[in-house]
This record gives structure tokens, C-alpha cells and sequence, in this order.
């Protein structure tokens, strides 16, 4: 899981943002531009525009949200989105509460399917929660993607001789893009591309692991279920995002990092997977937009933070937790997306010299990274962080 900073917050109470965007007589919405009286208006939108941002009035919300081209966004959310306003990190954390880690590995509530249009795939034996650990499965085979090709093959025929049969056949029954449509040279090379092309990351230590059924889940640009590596367990636990899975719905993940995932280079990057992408953020030029700029805001909070524009770097900071809030039904695994941020928030705050806004931006990241990880070390190391912030 990628860590960076987030900042702090003192905030006003709701009772006085409540009574703050009651004295806008007469709100414009910035869609249709039309002036329209205070019940026109949530909340929300209406201290958005009060404060010199973008708002648009309940009808012209309803008409975006209605359209293909605009998630609507899961019920429930938007009274936690409207609340979200000054103390930020206070309300992140009475969020977490609601999701909560939930372990049901033991029993995986999945299955494999023919997805159509993809072959195989992973759906969703019953309705899942959002933060439920799903799965948590060992790596078949290992590799190093550092090491030589020789090495790789001969690296992965000594652990392939060591598997009973069943699992070679499922091994080598997974797909291989390298050579699609054209037999490998070899046996060999044919287990290396099957191995390169469904391995995921096993942490920073440069490792790709083959997981027979975790491999089997197909990418999206917003998957609904992230895949984490547990060192300690020696395990990649998959779990479902902010966002339950109904039964029978197919349960993705993203083959990108996780800022490819919203940047610019997403089409490039998955054109080595030999497969064009027709998720609702690459099929709609309306949510590739929302991915764009959160994009932009994670690289201007860096080089905010660099040139020392901290107050600056604070409000993007703040923004960019808007824009996820605001859009939880396309940003379904914003878990890390916040923990990320609530990091680069941390160490804003630090650079400002707020020791306590730090500590509240520090807790906020380890409780999203309980959320998508469980007890993991990165989860820890957060909380020793907000139990005692450093300058260093």
C-alpha cells in the first residue's frame, strides 16, 4: 500500500455551517445558471457555493445522476458526502466505524464464472459488505522480476515440478497474452508468460505471485474489491470496497498502481494485457474526467508541499477528500485512496507545525488502512504515527 500526506483541520461545528449557508438568500447553480431559493439547493451544494466553489441545484443533480455518463451515487453517501465540510478528519473516522474490517475468508463467499466478453472471471456467491475480507490466499508460484529470463524459467520449473498435478492443470489453464493466439516456443516459456501475465505484487520486495483464484479476477479502472499483500501471514487478502458486491455481480481488481489507476497513461499501460478496458470511467468520457482531476490534485499536493505553499497544499488536500466523497459509487476501493491522503494531510500538518491536526490526519490513515488490510504492519506503523507525530 502506497503511503503519503494529508493535513489538518480545525473545524467549525455542523451547527454553524448549517446556519452559515442559510444567510445565501439566492444561490446560482453553475449548471444551469440560474439563481434558485435556498430549498432548491442540499446542503452541500449550497455551502460549496457559498464559499466561492461550484454547486448545482437538486434538479439539474437528478438530471446528471439519471444520465449514463454520471454515477448516481450509492444511497446513503450523500448525507455522509454533505457532512464532510470543515473537520474533515472527524468525520473520516466516525465514517470507518460504519464499514469496519470483517473477516469471512474462511468460508470465500466467491466462485468462478464466464464472464461475458472476458472468459473467466470471480462473482459474488451472495451480497457482500463493504470492508469484507473475501479471500486470503498463499502464492502458487513465486518469482522475482528482477532476475534474468533463464533464471525465471528455471526458478519456476523447479517449484512447478513440486505441484500435484491438479494444480499444474489450473496453473496452465490461466490465460497468456504474451502469446496470444500463437503457441509459446516451449513449455517452459510458455509457464513464464502465464506467470507474467496473471502474477500480482507481493509487497516492495520486487515479487510476483501466482494466485490460482485471486488471478481470475478481471481488471477495471474502479474495481469494487482491492487485493493486499499481508508480509507477515505471506498472504494477499482480497477485499470488497466502500461499496457492498451484490450476488452474481462480477468482483474486480485493478492491474494498475494506484495512481496509473486515475492518471493519463491507464490505455497505454493496459494495452500490454492485450485487452481494450470498457469500465464505466473508460466507456464514459464524464468519469475519465473525475479521474483527471483527481490526478491533478495528488500531483499538486506534492509539489505544493515542495515549494512550502502549505496552506495551499491543505485546501487541495481537502478538495481531493470532497471529490472522493462525493463520488463513492464510482471511487468504490477509497479506502486506500483516503488513507493516502489523509497521509499526505499528516504531513502537511507537520510542515505547518500543527502536531495535533497531524495526529488526527495519522489516525484517519490507519484506520483506512485497517479497512482495506486488517492488523497489517503499515496499519501499526500509522498508529504509532498518530499516537506520537515526528518532525524528522
Amino acid at each position: 500500500s502506497g503511503s503519503r500526506a494529508l493535513s489538518s483541520f480545525a473545524g467549525a461545528g455542523l451547527l454553524e455551517i448549517a446556519s452559515l449557508s442559510d444567510k445565501i438568500a439566492m444561490p446560482g447553480c453553475t449548471t444551469c445558471r440560474r439563481e434558485k431559493p435556498n430549498a432548491a439547493f442540499s446542503k452541500n451544494q449550497r455551502q460549496k457555493i457559498s464559499r466561492g466553489g461550484k454547486g448545482a441545484c437538486k434538479e439539474c443533480l437528478e438530471n446528471d445522476s439519471s444520465s449514463p455518463s454520471a454515477p448516481a451515487l450509492t444511497e446513503g453517501y450523500s448525507s455522509v458526502a454533505s457532512t464532510i465540510v470543515q473537520d474533515r478528519p472527524t468525520h473520516l473516522l466516525e465514517l470507518a466505524t460504519r464499514w469496519a474490517w470483517k473477516d469471512s475468508s474462511l468460508e470465500p463467499p466467491l466462485r468462478l464464472a464466464d464472464i461475458p466478453g472476458k472468459g473467466k472471471g470471480v462473482v459474488a456467491a451472495r451480497n457482500l459488505e463493504a470492508a469484507e475480507c473475501i479471500l486470503k490466499e498463499k502464492p502458487t508460484l513465486v518469482y522475482r522480476s528482477a532476475d534474468s529470463e533463464d533464471q525465471q524459467v528455471r526458478d519456476l520449473q523447479r517449484q512447478a515440478s513440486m505441484l500435484p498435478q491438479e494444480q499444474m492443470d489450473a496453473v496452465l489453464a490461466l490465460f497468456d497474452n504474451h502469446h496470444f493466439g500463437d503457441p509459446p516456443p516451449c513449455e517452459s516459456m510458455r509457464l513464464l508468460s502465464i506467470m507474467r501475465t496473471n502474477s500480482m505484487g507481493m509487497g516492495d520486495n520486487g515479487k510476483g505471485g501466482l494466485f490460482l483464484t485471486m488471478s481470475r479476477c478481471n481488471h477495471s479502472c474502479v474495481p469494487n474489491a482491492t487485493a493486499t499483500w499481508q508480509e507477515e501471514a505471506g498472504e494477499k487478502c482480497l477485499v470488497v470496497g466502500a461499496v457492498g458486491i451484490k450476488e452474481d455481480d462480477e468482483i474486480t481488481v485493478t492491474y494498475l498502481g494506484i495512481l496509473l489507476n486515475h492518471g493519463v497513461d491507464r490505455k497505454e499501460q493496459l494495452s500490454r494485457y492485450n485487452f481494450v478496458c470498457t469500465c464505466e470511467v473508460c466507456a464514459l468520457p464524464a468519469n475519465n474526467k473525475l479521474f483527471q482531476e483527481f490526478y491533478r490534485l495528488d500531483r499538486d499536493i506534492v509539489e505544493k508541499t515542495q515549494n512550502y505553499e502549505l496552506d495551499a497544499a491543505m485546501r487541495l488536500v481537502e478538495a481531493r477528500i470532497d471529490l472522493l466523497m462525493d463520488h463513492v459509487a464510482l471511487f468504490k476501493t477509497i479506502f486506500s485512496d483516503i488513507h493516502r491522503t489523509a497521509h499526505d494531510g499528516y504531513q502537511v500538518a507537520l510542515y505547518m507545525g500543527d502536531k495535533p491536526s497531524a495526529a488526527k490526519w495519522a489516525k484517519v490513515s490507519a484506520e483506512y488502512i485497517n479497512l482495506g488490510e486488517g492488523d497489517s504492519e503499515d496499519y501499526r506503523e500509522a498508529c504509532r504515527a498518530a499516537a506520537k507525530p515526528f518532525t524528522g
